[in-house]
């Protein structure tokens, strides 16, 4: 079972503020000093992270990266020897309106071929560099800390692996508490996170509206129920518990379940070539907010390189593996652009950097092979859902949190439109997080059918006296999705 990531099923909001003012016209008369000073605190690269990922369950091990800031032009990461390990690049219609946040995977060797200690010399252990060619401004560096600690993996409880019959009102996934690493030594966890998926033929293979349950939880919890609205009577899926340390290095077990008996699997038999197998290029808008930007997906067997071009030609973005994980490879890409104002850049502006039609994704696989693959984007935006519960601001029961909302039928224009699925995502409303270069911040995401109306949050989610903020998503055909937020405090 491949790990669906946090950045796969969560949405980060960026303001931009300062990019939107000097992009696009409208900069003040600021003198060269106030300004030097202005893209000193404000164009910045704000969090990278550097880790592993190991699979107690499938015994093979990889590693995971993620960057996010204001909006930038090149993106290169290096370690500890000054050795570039990744390049990104934003190009054509993307080039000086930047991106903002990109996650990536690398490949996941078996152990048996490729043992732990030969996958770790890939990279070693230290500080590695983030450094951001900022869009209006100077370049911006981070930095994050890679360790060798990598946890053991949580022995699985419940569901119990295979089990039939599971009551899909009532299903709680549990485990043992984590304490030793891969070798027996003592390690400190900061959080697990828990996924639950169907194991179905993806409906829309290259949208992210496959139904997916995932869950952050503070490492003192070892439980947590299944909201009953994400599962199906007779209907196979798999889940899987990460557990994740302080440097944010995390190791997973998974197992399968049924609600039923004698449910369908997804037998299909997988082309082995190497190649990428899933891409997506789609709008992202955010009704409440009023902004506007992109995001892109691709995966697939290991790369050297990626480029994304336009239905023209024109190449919108490159990515790359270098040093240590050339002929290693990338498996896995997304990236996030700026979301300018709608008040500052219109709609209609920003789509103009990006036109419809298919976009070609081209992958120099590791192997020595091309392999490509296409998208199609459209500009088909669906209205923002209607929130019903909990109101803006209002004080809830953990133990009866329901987010509603009405059912959505149209676009932006009023014209009608179809969609295939909602996203909810609930995470606590704090400034100041306390793994700041981690992934295991509390997050709640759940992907539901275009028939879902509302959902549970778990109880084992909410804290008392914790403000969360909220948003639904709605996702129309191609991808597309807009976003409605609101916030709520759980009662003492």
């Amino acid at each position: 079972m491949k790990t669906i990531t946090t950045f796969m099923v969560r949405t980060v909001i960026m303001s931009g503020c300062f990019f939107v003012l000097c992009l696009f016209g409208g900069c003040s008369t600021e003198t060269a000093e106030e300004e030097e000073e202005a893209v000193d605190e404000t164009l910045i690269l704000e969090v990278a992270k550097i880790l592993i990922e190991h699979n107690a369950t499938d015994e093979d091990t990889g590693f995971q990266g993620f960057a996010d800031g204001e909006p930038w032009n090149e993106l290169t990461i290096a370690n500890p020897d000054d050795a570039t390990v990744v390049t990104v690049n934003a190009e054509g219609g993307l080039l000086d309106f930047g991106l903002t946040e990109l996650f990536y995977e690398t490949s996941e060797p078996e152990n048996d071929e490729v043992p732990i200690p030969d996958v770790l010399e890939h990279l070693p252990e230290g500080e590695y560099t983030f450094t951001g060619d900022i869009v209006g401004g100077s370049s911006s560096s981070v930095t994050a800390t890679l360790s060798h600690d990598i946890p053991a993996g949580p022995e699985l409880m419940t569901p119990v692996d295979g089990s039939t019959g599971v009551d899909p009102d009532n299903t709680v996934v549990s485990w043992e508490e984590v304490t030793s690493d891969i070798d027996g030594d003592p390690v400190t966890i900061v959080g697990y996170q828990v996924i639950v998926e169907e194991d179905v033929q993806e409906e829309f293979p290259q949208g992210f509206a496959r139904p997916v349950f995932s869950i952050h939880l503070p490492a003192s919890v070892t439980s947590v129920t299944v909201p009953a609205e994400f599962l199906k009577e007779n209907a196979c899926y798999e889940y899987e518990v990460l557990a994740i340390e302080t440097s944010g290095n995390q190791t997973l077990s998974s197992a399968a379940f049924e609600t039923g008996s004698g449910c369908d699997t997804d037998e299909t038999a997988e082309d082995e070539t190497p190649q990428l197998r899933k891409a997506k290029l789609l709008i992202e808008h955010n009704a409440t907010d009023a902004d506007t930007g992109f995001q892109g997906f691709a995966d697939g067997d290991p790369w050297n390189t990626l480029t994304i071009s336009d239905p023209d030609g024109n190449e919108i973005l490159t990515a790359s593996a270098e040093g240590g994980l050339l002929d290693f490879g990338l498996t896995e890409l997304f990236f996030e652009t700026s979301e300018p104002e709608n008040a500052e850049v219109p709609i209609a502006t920003v789509l103009e950097r990006l036109p419809e039609g298919t976009y070609t994704f081209t992958g120099d696989m590791v192997d020595g092979d091309e392999s490509t693959i296409t998208a199609t984007f459209s500009y088909n935006i669906p209205s923002g859902p209607v929130l019903l519960a909990p109101a803006d601001g209002a004080t809830v029961d953990p133990n009866n949190a329901v987010v509603s909302w009405e059912e959505v039928t149209t676009d932006l224009d009023g014209e009608a439109i179809t969609i295939v699925g909602y996203q909810v995502i609930v995470e606590e409303d704090e400034e100041e997080e306390e793994f700041p270069q981690g992934f295991a911040q509390p997050v709640f995401s759940i992907y539901l059918p275009a028939t879902a109306s509302e959902v549970t949050v778990p109880s084992e989610f909410l804290e008392s006296g914790v403000a969360y903020k909220y948003e639904v998503l709605a996702i129309e055909t191609t991808g597309n999705q807009t976003l409605t937020s609101a916030s709520f405090t759980v009662e003492e």
